[in-house]
């Protein structure tokens, strides 16, 4: 009995740490989460049997989209650790058209040759003015660790 649930307990971790692993593909390649719930998610499951439970995109949206923000935002402190920065504040149009502001975190990394630029935050507009902006900025360097 005991063998079992040992055996159930590491099944549900493997599938919980593909579909999370899975999640982060997604997300680095620009596809959209919703995208799992047809065939891209459907072959998936046919070529990952720890992934044969894959929950639904809002369950995606829920429980692993948070989980991978925080492990590539803790990378992207980890890489501009030491390093002066540039915080670009970039008012762009999101996926679905809304008008969204991108903080873009620019830095030399001594692995990889020139400057490096991630996205470290993306928040659809709720009002146009400058203190909205100005609690962007202070909250993007709060994220980012910036020292003030």
């Amino acid at each position: 009995m005991e063998d079992c649930l040992t055996r159930s307990k590491s099944h549900r971790e493997d599938a919980d740490d593909s579909t999370q692993k899975f999640c982060q593909a997604l997300c680095q390649t620009g596809i959209p989460l919703h995208q799992t719930d047809g065939p891209l998610g459907s072959l998936f499951q046919d070529k990952c049997p720890a992934a044969r439970t894959m929950p639904s995109s809002t369950q995606m949206y829920r429980k692993y989209l948070p989980e991978v923000y925080e492990h590539d935002l803790e990378t992207i402190k980890e890489a501009v650790k030491n390093h002066p920065i540039s915080l670009t504040i970039d008012k762009t149009p999101e996926l679905c058209g809304r008008p969204a502001v991108a903080v873009l975190v620019t830095f030399y990394d001594d692995e990889v040759p020139g400057c490096r630029t991630l996205m470290a935050d993306l928040q659809v507009l709720q009002q146009r003015n400058a203190v909205y902006i100005g609690m962007l900025i202070q909250g993007s360097s709060k994220t980012c660790e910036v020292p003030q």
